[in-house]
């Protein structure tokens, strides 16, 4: 049996290659690792304090905000501010990963998805470097959509940030196929090739494009990254303009249960 679902996001994260640094000792070392803010804590309390880490884009002081007594007597006394933001993002995030903790058929699909379409990916659409529309989509895969896609500001911003950006961005899109607006949708290449452009164009003058061997740079020595501000990423999520897009629907393609009802959540169809 093949199943099969109308939509697809995949959130295979960044990472998935393990570069281990040639420490000395490494092999038998037996302490154990700790985030890197701590270090100004330990160096005033130990006689010594060896640090490694990865080649930095930058060194500044973290910024560590006091809390006024106006504010938390807010947080403390509506409670409600906290908690109702809280499960509006966690919402949305266990929509997306029933498919990772309930067997069935979208654990199938998730399995199907990994072991055919990433290697579609990495083969043909990807032969090169990783390379997709507005950090959200590919061309030539209707329906799939990315977290932390490609050029995401992963190396000046927090991923929870972009994925709350991108994940509304996507939900747009899922509420208008709800609605009957289209049965498939994926950019076109040529709007592909714009943005892509317009980044690598932008890409001079940054700190990734400075001389710096990092993990983000593609085999030909180009930064994979987003160029400009954290803002400006969020502004070109919120305001889609579909003429990117190839939007195609077919005649009587999806009646019934398949359509939810305005407000319902869409499910996968099988097909076999």
């Amino acid at each position: 049996m093949t199943t099969g679902s109308s939509r697809a996001l995949a959130i295979t994260g960044r990472l998935h290659h393990p570069r281990l640094p040639r420490i000395a000792g490494m092999e038998t070392f037996g302490g154990a690792s700790f985030r890197v803010q701590i270090v100004s804590a330990l160096a005033g309390n130990t006689r010594r304090v060896d640090m490694f880490q990865r080649t930095p884009q930058w060194v500044l002081p973290i910024p560590n905000f006091r809390y006024s007594r106006l504010s938390t007597a807010l947080y403390r006394g509506i409670p409600v501010l906290n908690t109702q933001s809280y499960r509006a993002v966690r919402g949305v995030f266990e929509w997306f990963a029933i498919a990772l903790i309930e067997p069935g058929a979208r654990r199938e699909f998730i399995e199907t998805l990994c072991r055919t379409s990433l290697l579609r990916l990495r083969d043909s659409a990807w032969s090169d470097t990783p390379k997709g529309f507005q950090t959200v989509a590919i061309p030539g895969f209707p329906n799939l959509f990315t977290l932390i896609g490609p050029h995401s500001p992963v190396g000046n911003y927090a991923l929870t940030a972009i994925a709350e950006t991108q994940s509304n961005h996507i939900l747009h899109w899922i509420r208008a196929w709800s609605a009957a607006e289209f049965d498939t949708i994926e950019p076109k290449p040529e709007a592909t090739e714009r943005f892509n452009a317009a980044v690598h164009a932008a890409l001079p003058g940054t700190v990734w494009a400075s001389g710096c061997d990092s993990w983000y740079l593609a085999p030909d020595g180009t930064p994979e990254l987003w160029p400009w501000t954290p803002a400006r990423h969020r502004h070109m999520l919120r305001t889609p303009n579909r003429s990117d897009y190839i939007l195609r629907s077919t005649v009587g393609a999806i009646t019934g249960p398949d359509r939810p009802e305005e407000g319902g959540v869409a499910r996968g169809r099988g097909v076999g």
